[in-house]
């Protein structure tokens, strides 16, 4: 997919999103402004809580999400097919075996973090070999 279409693609989902987040945002609104009148049980409050709630955090600038699996199993591969390109990289051996946040930016770079330098080291081992 060429840089232009993975743009306007991306506007249309984006577009889209802001459509329905609206929607579920008035639909709270009033459900705030009428829930004293309503005859509901306490099971009913808890789901609407719980998906007020969930939109909530659809909305916040970061979204966490864990992928786990063992070694080799296509985790690089599954995020970079969700990101419609190359981000992770994929190989055979381990290559994301330490915890890897991404997050969206206005251009890609790659920051580095290690706890000591004998985590260091074998990091660049790991990855010259």
């Amino acid at each position: 997919m060429s840089e232009s279409a993975r743009k306007a693609t991306n506007d249309n989902v984006d577009s889209k999103s802001v459509k329905i987040s609206k929607s579920f945002k008035k639909f709270f609104e009033n459900y705030h402004r009428v829930e004293s009148y309503l005859n509901l049980d306490n099971a009913k409050r808890k789901y609407i809580e719980q998906n007020e709630a969930w939109i909530n955090r659809l909305e916040q600038e970061e979204f966490p999400v864990a992928f786990f699996g063992s070694f080799s199993a296509g985790k690089s591969t599954i995020i970079n097919a969700i990101l419609g390109r190359e981000v992770l990289p994929e190989a055979t051996q381990s290559t994301t075996a330490f915890p890897t946040i991404l997050r969206k930016g206005n251009a890609d770079f790659a920051s580095v973090y290690y706890i000591d330098e004998d985590a260091k080291k074998l990091l660049w081992t790991q990855l010259c070999l």
